[in-house]
């Protein structure tokens, strides 16, 4: 499953120790940590892909660029060829580290290139800016929280919500909206609150970027508008078949595993 976390905004390792203890059960296979100035980023880690060299976190060439994410890329190999082609020293055969020479290569329109389902958190080093990317359907979840701390914005983030009341920045106060909406029409992954105040989650197909001097929240898919824009059409044979080759190798990408699946 893995489990991702951290901050934006200071050097805390002791942060990070309470951080990886609160998602020591999506991780028993190991923990990966990064400090620096302005960032502390840590990952639990469960080994499903490259399970000898595929620790986290990864890195670009110069080590600029450093990706921890919670998920599976499927479309990994085809991108590890393209990026080779263009100049790209990759060492490893590990999925996070496609999405450090991706983002390398064409930035944040790298996220829509990724087939797979992710919760990404990635510093890039030399523009000081720090990206939180949920995948296009919402699979991996992907939590924060904004504090003002010492007279500037941190961003606190994790792949689950208890880390983040486990931190100590934040009071655990009920969101009576959204829980009534939930109890009442089953309704909960609607927007970006969550059950508690001051918690939320990205949404499908958005990534957070944060600076020192802004946080933004924008919208890098465009996926589910586009499936609504679609009219309704007949479904030939032809569309059918191709329909069927399609879930098929959708399905036959998702058992990629260098451990044992448990379906087939």
């Amino acid at each position: 499953m893995c489990g991702i976390a951290g901050i934006y905004g200071q050097n805390n390792n002791e942060l990070l120790s309470n951080l990886s203890k609160s998602m020591l059960h999506r991780g028993p296979d190991g923990e990966g940590r990064y400090l620096d100035n302005d960032v502390s980023m840590v990952i639990r880690r469960l080994a499903i892909i490259d399970l000898i060299t595929g620790d986290q976190p990864k890195f670009n060439e110069d080590k600029s660029i450093i990706v921890t994410f919670n998920g599976e890329i499927y479309n990994f190999k085809e991108l590890q060829v393209i990026l080779k082609k263009l100049g790209h020293e990759i060492h490893t055969n590990s999925d996070t580290e496609i999405i450090a020479h991706a983002y390398e290569e064409w930035g944040v329109n790298s996220f829509d290139k990724f087939d797979g389902m992710f919760g990404i958190a990635l510093y890039d080093k030399n523009k000081n800016k720090f990206y939180l990317v949920r995948d296009q359907f919402g699979i991996k979840p992907l939590y924060y929280t904004i504090l003002n701390l010492n007279n500037k914005e941190n961003i606190l983030y994790s792949s689950e919500i208890k880390p983040i009341l486990n931190s100590g920045f934040i009071k655990c106060i009920p969101n009576d909206k959204i829980i009534y909406r939930y109890l009442k029409f089953r309704v909960h992954d609607d927007n970006k609150e969550t059950f508690f105040k001051g918690i939320y989650k990205l949404m499908p197909g958005e990534y957070l970027e944060i600076n020192k001097k802004k946080i933004l929240i924008k919208k890098y898919s465009s996926i589910n508008e586009d499936i609504y824009k679609n009219p309704k059409k007949e479904i030939s044979d032809n569309k059918s078949t191709n329909f069927y080759k399609l879930l098929r190798k959708s399905i036959q990408n998702r058992l990629i595993s260098d451990v044992p699946v448990g379906t087939s």
